[in-house]
């Protein structure tokens, strides 16, 4: 029957014109932000873009050919004079904090053996990726025992771009690449607007007031408030019909739930922030890592899906696309 898709079902390639408009949208977004860091922070004393991401003086520039030499670079960097770590070093412990989290859901199980049944629960579903809506689903690649895709009306919003991007990519391989691309895009974006530019623009606020207790008004007020709008943005993804819990208290789609999961999220990449000498490296790294893992898993649960199955969870509001 419906079990698995059919030949006429199947592509080979990941949706190209859904892939470059979902990662258009986030890097106008990081743009957004770092034309934020570089007008409103760095020439009154804060950060440059270039020192959040530990590669020199990048957004101090006042123009764009007048970059810095590669030498230049490589002697701020080495400077280090606030603290930060190098990139490579960020990037480790952002990717290393990533798939320890991946792990503790059971994520990587499911992933690396998807023969032996997944262990994660739909409600660890929550995916830390702010972005909008894409179309349809695959089969070319079997996975026997994993578990099917089954999503809370919330998670089914947030994960649509997934299942237009490369839902019908039954190629491991592109539609790998496809979610890495995407969701490096996401993460930085979400991480350059809101520990980049918000959690630094409070830091650089709170220095104004020396008489306040620095390490609480310096680093962790910033923290949880960014922190704080970043799981408030995310409760988008919850319908007004359920935005709150049922009457039993089963429903998973609760603003205030998605609200706790996201800024919980949000502030351990804020911590990774600050731990990492206000560098965006390893939030940024921890981020992508997170939502690769769990979009890559949920890829192969659509695998398992049968298609009409998937083709009703995301025909309705396809217009939204």
């Amino acid at each position: 029957g419906d079990a698995s898709f059919g030949a006429s079902s199947r592509e080979s390639l990941p949706r190209f014109d859904a892939l470059v408009g979902e990662v258009a949208v986030q890097c106008l977004y990081a743009f957004i932000a770092a034309f934020g860091v570089t007008l409103l922070l760095a020439p009154f004393g804060g950060p440059t873009v270039g020192q959040l991401l530990a590669i020199g003086e990048v957004g101090a520039w006042l123009s764009p050919w007048d970059a810095m030499r590669v030498d230049e670079i490589e002697a701020a960097a080495a400077l280090n004079t606030d603290g930060s770590v190098s990139p490579w070093v960020g990037a480790s412990v952002g990717l290393t904090a990533a798939c320890a989290e991946l792990f503790r859901l059971g994520v990587l199980t499911d992933i690396l053996s998807p023969n032996n049944g997944a262990q994660a629960a739909v409600e660890q579903d929550v995916v830390l990726s702010s972005s909008a809506a894409l179309p349809s689903p695959p089969s070319s690649v079997s996975f026997p025992h994993s578990k099917s895709l089954q999503y809370s009306a919330a998670q089914m919003e947030q994960m649509r771009p997934l299942f237009k991007i490369c839902g019908r990519c039954g190629a491991q391989a592109p539609a790998l690449v496809s979610i890495v691309v995407w969701q490096l895009a996401i993460a930085l974006a979400e991480e350059m607007y809101y520990r980049g530019f918000l959690q630094s623009a409070l830091r650089f606020v709170a220095s104004m007031f020396p008489s306040l207790p620095p390490l609480l008004l310096a680093e962790a007020v910033p923290l949880v408030f960014a922190a704080a709008i970043f799981g408030l943005v995310h409760t988008e993804f919850v319908p007004e019909e359920v935005a709150e819990p049922s009457g039993d208290g089963a429903s998973s789609d609760s603003k205030l739930r998605w609200f706790l999961i996201t800024g919980s999220y949000g502030a351990l990449y804020g911590l990774l922030f600050v731990l990492c000498g206000h560098t965006l490296q390893a939030p940024i790294c921890m981020h992508a890592g997170i939502n690769i893992g769990l979009c890559l898993r949920d890829w192969q649960r659509m695998q398992n899906t049968p298609s009409g199955t998937l083709e009703a969870m995301f025909a309705s509001n396809v217009e939204k696309a």
